[in-house]
């Protein structure tokens, strides 16, 4: 192993890479402070589907206006935030807005907008950014870097230590994105939204077994990743799975195990806005490849429809905070 790649493996080995979270639909309004979710008392969400895979994430919804009559509201849907980073490592697929984002409506498309906030520990410095002379394009988007090099005004870069948005000239703040759209939910049918995107993953390895030994037990798989304060299960027998298929490999000759996860994440909380619980819900999750092991925290037992998809159903559910899928992958070298 090159040196680079053994700092690279070190890095990861830590702990999975950022988080990300994307999420249900909510009623919103938008008012001085931005965009606020609110709770719908007469809007409710009749089904979800929802399908995940490493590459898609497609929800489809159906909502039902039991009052009397016609409600028109902003809808928003929070999307996952992102920071500058040099692209020059594996963290940096992990770390771009969402594009595209698609909505349909009775399956015509919609247009939407965008409220960008820059973030800094916790406080909504995108005022501050300004008055230091950035401009919109630089504070959402380039971040004033290329590849690899930052470059402020010596004036600039000033201002911005003082309020401690760069540190050692690169760039701090992280940018939340909310995108929103008016909805009209009519009283006298259901209405249909759907979104498509391609999602971000965090990603981590672990390599078990190497120099014809294993590692100690604890070191064999990439730990689940903490996302915010919930820890993220591995279930007992996605564990048993993963232990069989490295001693299948092992047996087989492998002189080098490499064991891959990618985690997909999904915010289901904010389902919980709507009216009641969500009537008929479908969890549809898809593999990129058949060998690949799911592991999640979810109630209920996986139904297989083949040998890349399992899919989940709940009636009347009241959504989870988070839903994260991790996609574990067992690589042998011969």
């Amino acid at each position: 192993m090159t040196r680079s790649l053994s700092v690279l493996a070190a890095m990861l080995l830590a702990a999975t890479l950022s988080p990300v979270a994307r999420a249900n639909d909510s009623m919103a309004r938008v008012g001085t402070g931005g965009i606020e979710l609110v709770k719908s008392a007469d809007v409710r969400m009749a089904s979800e589907l929802l399908e995940i895979s490493q590459e898609r994430i497609r929800v489809t919804y159906q909502f039902v206006n039991e009052g009397r009559a016609d409600i028109r509201s902003t809808v928003a849907f929070p999307m996952p935030d992102y920071g500058w980073n040099p692209g020059m490592s594996m963290l940096s697929q992990n770390d771009y807005p969402l594009r595209p984002f698609k909505v349909l409506v009775d399956g015509q498309p919609v247009p939407t907008r965008f409220e960008h906030k820059a973030m800094l520990k916790g406080r909504d410095v995108t005022a501050a950014l300004r008055r230091a002379g950035l401009s919109d394009l630089t504070i959402f988007e380039t971040f004033g870097c290329d590849r690899e090099v930052c470059d402020y005004p010596k004036a600039v870069q000033r201002k911005l230590e003082a309020i401690g948005a760069v540190e050692q000239g690169f760039p701090q703040w992280r940018v939340t994105e909310t995108v929103y759209w008016e909805q009209r939910f009519p009283k006298d049918r259901p209405l249909r939204v759907e979104h498509e995107y391609k999602p971000l993953y965090g990603q981590v390895y672990t390599y078990p077994y190497q120099q014809n030994r294993w590692v100690p037990p604890e070191d064999r798989l990439p730990p689940p990743a903490k996302h915010g304060e919930d820890a993220v299960c591995l279930d007992e027998g996605a564990r048993a799975a993963l232990d069989r298929r490295m001693q299948r490999e092992v047996d087989a000759g492998a002189k080098l195990l490499m064991v891959m996860l990618k985690d997909v994440e999904y915010i289901l909380g904010t389902g919980r806005n709507w009216k009641g619980p969500i009537g008929d819900f479908t969890l549809r999750i898809e593999k990129a490849k058949p060998e690949e092991i799911v592991s999640l925290c979810f109630p209920g037992q996986a139904r297989r429809i083949d040998a890349r998809t399992l899919e989940f159903r709940a009636k009347d559910l009241v959504p989870q905070d988070r839903l994260v899928i991790h996609f574990y992958e067992v690589i042998p070298e011969r």
